[in-house]
């Protein structure tokens, strides 16, 4: 009876701190906060769009290896030009800080050339 009345009081420990919210900040809730000096409801994207940066020019440097190395691609012409949609996208982030419902929409059009970009041109490994 003992341990009955043990593991019923340990359970209910247990379900009253999981019912309790923990602390309430930026890294617990994975709400992105504003920068310091930006107006309110402005998101930091300048590690998205470093992120962005990155991966342009791994791909820009496969690119340039399929050129070298099988230059009768027909797909080489198309897959430069999602580079350029996609640098174009990135450079409209760096000037214009989106309102953060646009940011996700924007990011997914720059990371949507870059899966284009991996369709046509699969690694070379």
């Amino acid at each position: 009876m003992i341990r009955v009345s043990t593991f019923l009081a340990l359970a209910a420990g247990v379900l009253f701190f999981a019912a309790c919210p923990g602390p309430q900040n930026a890294a617990s809730t994975g709400v992105e906060q504003a920068p310091a000096g930006a107006p309110p409801g402005q998101v930091d994207a300048s590690d998205p769009i470093a992120v962005l940066t990155a991966n342009l020019h791994r791909l820009e440097e496969r690119l340039a290896r399929y050129r070298a190395e099988r230059p009768e691609n027909p797909e080489l012409d198309r897959a430069a030009s999602l580079l350029d949609e996609a640098r174009a996208g990135i450079a409209e982030l760096r000037e214009t800080t989106p309102e953060p419902e646009e940011m996700p929409l924007k990011l997914h059009a720059v990371n949507s050339r870059f899966y284009e970009f991996e369709q046509l041109l699969p690694p070379l490994d």
